[in-house]
């Protein structure tokens, strides 16, 4: 009797219902896809409607800003475009005309609309990157953050290098009107002229960011940047002599000087890439 007793297992001092159930597994926060709006993950549907609403909200300030390009054009926009044009030529010898009398209405309309986007730049580039931020890796962000103020401040000086090198670029084609000839100079041919001149400035001095990035993705290298430096030299004085459409080496130099700067800038940015990656051994 003992004996038998002795094989029959003791029960449990306390019996719950969770004690038979198998325990559940729960999965590591880490492995948790993250949601998006309202508990779920966006679909192509609600991305189209996201970038709806950014590109709605980039039109609002496009045309608020534009409202205001309108009113600021008179007192200050239309002088700070024509200074480079009359700064050093006779007004009685290089006049500023108007080819028909709409013209002046359809060119304030114009400066207006490009002013709107220049002004609230900042907000409509907020938006893009809105859009695009959920989608960029941290590594990325990280990486993409300091490009941002960086491409600005690049962008801006190309545009003031090229606002200050057009008057030079006048002063030496008004050496070749002999005698006391008048020279009409239309609006409607100036302004785009001057437009597109400081844009490709602009673009031009993006050099070390499309570096950087292209260092990144690991298609160039500082030493066949530094091997290719003779083509690059002759690269930057042809697009000096685009973007400066005179012959004189004196202004060639003046636009062709700065971007030879920034080539060299371009390969120290790609060497300090270079260092930061990681060595691999073989």
């Amino acid at each position: 009797m003992n004996a038998t007793n002795e094989m029959i297992p003791a029960p449990p001092d306390e019996w719950s219902p969770q004690h038979d159930a198998p325990a559940k597994s729960a999965a590591p926060p880490a492995l948790r896809k993250p949601l998006q709006a309202e508990g779920r993950q966006m679909d192509f549907m609600d991305h189209l409607g996201e970038l709806r609403t950014r590109l709605l909200r980039s039109l609002g300030y496009a045309v608020v800003g534009a409202c205001a390009g309108w009113f600021i054009y008179e007192p200050f926009l239309y002088d700070f475009l024509m200074h480079p044009l009359r700064v050093h030529l006779d007004p009685a010898r290089f006049p500023v005309t108007w080819f028909n009398i709409m013209e002046p209405l359809m060119i304030r309309m114009t400066v207006s609309a490009v002013a709107g986007v220049v002004i609230f730049s900042p907000l409509i580039l907020y938006e893009a990157w809105a859009f695009v931020y959920p989608a960029l890796l941290p590594n990325e962000r990280r990486c993409v953050i300091p490009l941002i103020p960086a491409s600005f401040l690049l962008f801006a000086a190309g545009v003031a290098l090229a606002y200050l090198a057009v008057p030079l670029v006048f002063i030496f084609a008004s050496k070749f009107v002999v005698g006391n000839e008048v020279v009409l100079n239309h609006v409607k041919w100036y302004i785009p002229f001057l437009v597109k001149v400081c844009l490709a400035m602009g673009l031009v001095f993006q050099m070390p960011i499309v570096f950087f990035i292209l260092a990144k993705l690991e298609l160039v290298t500082a030493d066949l940047l530094i091997s290719k430096w003779r083509h690059a030299v002759v690269a930057i004085l042809i697009a000096a002599a685009i973007i400066t459409p005179t012959p004189d080496p004196v202004n060639m130099s003046l636009l062709a000087a700065p971007i030879l700067g920034l080539y060299l800038l371009s390969i120290v940015v790609v060497k300090a890439v270079e260092r930061k990656r990681p060595t691999t051994f073989q």
